[in-house]
Order: C-alpha cells, then structure tokens, then sequence
C-alpha cells in the first residue's frame, strides 16, 4: 500500500535563476578579494605541512609511504584539516593545531575500513558475519585506564580469529599482507593513544 501523500511537505518547484552579480568586472573589488585576510590565509599552506612533519617525518609514517594510496588519502585529508584550521577556525599553523588527533584518526578509520573490507572479500562475507554473530562485542573498542591515562584497545587478537595462511594473502590496493595491515592498524592506535 503506498504511503499517503502530505501536502504540507510538498514544497512547490522553484524556478532557479542566473545570479548576475554585483555588477560589471572591477579592478579595486578583485583587489580587495586577493588581499583580503582569508584568501591570503591560503600562503600558510607551506607552515601547515611543516607543522605536521613530527608525524609525516616518523619512522611510521615514512614506512607507510610504499602503500600505494596511503599517501593520496593522507593529502586529502590535510587540505582538508587546513581548511578547517585556517578558514573555519582562523588558526594559524603557528599554534599546535587542535585537529591533528581527528586528522590521524580519520586517516586510521579510512584505513580500517579498506583492511574490513580486503578481509571480507579474502574470507567471505558470511565467516566474518559469522564471527561478528558469535560474539558481537569483541569487535567494539575498549577504553582502558593505564597510568592515569584513557587509552583504546582493540577487544579481540586477530592473528587468533583468523587463519595464518588468510593473513598471509596479499591486499590488491595497498600491496601488503593482511597481518602487516593488521600491525599497521594497531600503530595508528597507539599514535591515537598517545595523543589522548
């Protein structure tokens, strides 16, 4: 039966018009544009890669460098973390950036998500459903308090969930081993962790 239907949310169509502008081209007013603080805050570009080297320039990092589109998602989301910083925030590079832990860890989630879905095309769909089945909660991220500190662990131990020779295949976007995957997964958490 279909749904019946609510006049009241049926918004009427709108014609869409060409907006002309504020008028004919002007010298003074593009000038203004270009000088303007926020178009010129695009030059601290170069301040904000430099800022991030203590993580682009660690061992880890530089070891990530031979995946083969590691790299091009991490490019995208730092103009995007630049974007946030220097137009929405109006930060400077030259203050600790208050979104490198949201940067990692976007990095990390994207990453996780290519990993979850290298395995379940590897294993099948249905053995990983099976193994969520089986016992759901050991695939939700703890919180552990150690020193004083919050950190996250991962609940399970995935070299004991799946079989070796299924963590020794090869993933076809990233060129690395399911267990090396899974070890790379696991050094973003503790740069999460350390960050906390």
């Amino acid at each position: 039966m279909p749904l019946p239907q609510n006049d009241l949310l049926i918004s009427p169509p709108v014609r869409l018009h060409a907006y002309p502008g504020m008028g004919k081209f002007s010298w003074s007013s593009e000038l203004r544009h270009l000088s303007s603080k926020r178009f010129l805050s695009i030059f601290w570009w170069p301040a904000f890669k430099y800022h991030q080297r203590w993580f682009t320039h660690s061992d880890f990092f530089l070891s990530c460098k031979e995946l083969p589109e590691l790299m091009d998602l991490w490019k995208t989301i730092q103009k995007g973390a630049f974007a946030y910083n220097t137009l929405f925030f109006r930060m400077t590079p030259l203050h600790r950036s208050t979104t490198d832990l949201a940067d990692i860890t976007t990095l990390a989630l994207f990453f996780g998500d290519e990993f979850i879905d290298g395995i379940a095309t590897t294993a099948g769909k249905s053995f990983i459903q099976q193994l969520v089945k089986n016992d759901p909660e050991l695939f939700y991220m703890q919180t552990k308090i150690q020193a004083g500190k919050v950190i996250l662990v991962y609940r399970f131990d995935l070299p004991r969930l799946l079989p070796a020779e299924m963590l020794q295949q090869i993933n076809p976007k990233y060129r690395v081993s399911y267990l090396r995957f899974y070890e790379l997964l696991c050094y973003f958490l503790h740069v999460i962790n350390e960050y906390l």
